[in-house]
């Protein structure tokens, strides 16, 4: 075997192997979101207050990063600046109503509905980008609705002085931004 070839294969897995490790800790991150969230709304932060603490503790990480890693946060072009602007306004949408959806129905539904991305994201994909649909693939995306709708139809969604068809609307739009967002990442580069 080719020994570049060898060095080009161990970097491409160890780069595959931190992409996972990224995605989980990601993942990870983002499931505690109504743990630490509904302990703040309930103290009386709103949720405007609660993205900031979030997203300004982000922004000083980033910047932490950044520095070490002796890289600039400054757009290159205005190509780049369109984009960032674009998908940052994506994530906050997405934050944004999933916050309105704890404070109206459950915050395990509103999480489980939001959770519902990799469904839209691949029907995205498969019928407006063209990707490959099998009937396993239909199937799976079909059962996984079914299995929401048959979660939110349920009393357990109900919340003291909540409003539940806000809370529903809210968690779908958190859903579909962040389809949104996902697919622009990759399409945007």
């Amino acid at each position: 075997m080719n020994p570049h070839h060898a060095r080009y294969e161990k970097k491409k897995k160890r780069i595959r192997l931190n992409g996972v490790f990224y995605a989980i800790l990601s993942s990870a991150s983002f499931g505690f979101s109504p743990l630490f969230s509904l302990g703040l709304i309930t103290v009386g932060l709103t949720n405007f207050d609660i993205l900031s603490y979030r997203w300004g503790i982000a922004g000083i990480v980033l910047m932490i990063y950044a520095f070490y890693r002796k890289k600039t946060l400054v757009p290159n072009s205005w190509d780049e600046t369109w984009k960032i602007i674009l998908l940052s306004a994506l994530r906050a949408i997405t934050s944004v109503t999933l916050l309105i959806g704890y404070a109206n129905i459950s915050s395990g539904i509103a999480s489980t509905i939001n959770f519902m991305y990799p469904v839209i994201v691949a029907l995205c994909m498969m019928f407006f980008f063209g990707e490959h649909k099998s009937f396993v693939d239909i199937a799976a995306i079909a059962v996984s609705i079914f299995g929401v709708y048959l979660l939110a139809s349920g009393d357990s969604l109900i919340v003291e002085g909540g409003d539940t068809t806000l809370g529903l609307t809210c968690s779908l739009i958190s859903a579909f931004s962040f389809a949104a967002y996902y697919i622009l990442m990759k399409k945007l580069k």
